[in-house]
């Protein structure tokens, strides 16, 4: 009896330890996408200023049109870069 009560302990904190261990790895998957898009989005900014074009700033950083254009207007400079 005392075998089985120690076995499904054992199988219990395992499953634990493998759980978090899986939101550990979700947690960091997600902050590394949300760096990357902030950096993305800074670099997007910068690109606008100096008076590339949106399309140009898609391409270059990867992303949809649309994502470069909810950027600029977040900052106020749609209408300055390229349309």
């Amino acid at each position: 009896m005392l075998d089985v009560i120690f076995d499904d302990t054992i199988h219990r904190r395992k499953q634990q330890e493998e759980a978090f261990a899986a939101g550990e790895a979700q947690g960091e998957a997600r902050g590394k996408k949300a760096g990357e898009l902030k950096k993305a989005r800074e670099t997007a900014v910068e690109m606008a200023r100096i008076g590339l074009e949106k399309d140009v700033i898609a391409g270059v950083l990867k992303v949809d049109v649309s994502q470069v254009e909810k950027w600029l207007a977040a900052e106020s400079i749609l209408s300055s870069a390229g349309q």
